[in-house]
């Protein structure tokens, strides 16, 4: 979430939450609330009549934004958008992923390839791949391969850098269903 969406839901809640105290201590008797409330009213202070309207419109406000917002704003799918000089293409993060996991089953041959990836600013990318080996003594030189196929196929086709890449391989268990991608 965005900072200044934060501190914008943040003041909302608070003015919320002081008039709902308000609210609650002049229509229940509430030993203590209900005393404070009533030397808080609009008799005693003349402005705070002003103070709660003011509150209420920028509360009724904010809530109108909000429900423009759910309304007209689409529904995006999360893709990545790639430019060159001859023009722009999105690409459905989906996508990115299965053809990843198409790379992995094919070069490396690991079983069941799980690969999730996040675009991060300044095109970068956060990837996790789990997976599958037969053997279990060539785990490392099967994630080490891996993790080349995955940079390889992220920098040098789609141009983004890969930071903090995990490669997960565990062997295989034959006593649970195994699916080979």
């Amino acid at each position: 979430m965005r900072r200044g969406n934060k501190v914008l839901l943040t003041i909302l809640g608070l003015i919320l939450l002081a008039l709902a105290v308000l609210q609650v201590g002049w229509w229940l008797p509430i030993p203590g609330l209900s005393a404070w409330s009533t030397d808080v009213s609009y008799t005693q202070m003349f402005w705070l009549k002003y103070a709660l309207a003011g509150a209420v419109i920028i509360v009724g406000i904010v809530g109108l934004v909000f429900m423009m917002m759910g309304i007209f704003k689409p529904i995006r799918e999360k893709q990545w958008q790639f430019t060159n000089q001859i023009g722009m293409l999105e690409v459905p993060q989906a996508a990115i992923e299965k053809a990843l996991r198409q790379q992995l089953a094919e070069q490396v041959g690991v079983i069941d390839p799980q690969v999730t990836i996040k675009l991060l600013r300044h095109k970068r990318v956060r990837m996790k791949a789990m997976a599958q080996v037969s053997s279990a003594d060539q785990i490392d030189s099967l994630a080490e391969q891996a993790e080349q196929v995955i940079e390889n196929y992220l920098q040098r086709q789609l141009d983004l850098t890969v930071t903090k890449p995990v490669v997960q391989l565990s062997p295989v268990d034959r006593k649970q269903h195994v699916s080979v991608v």
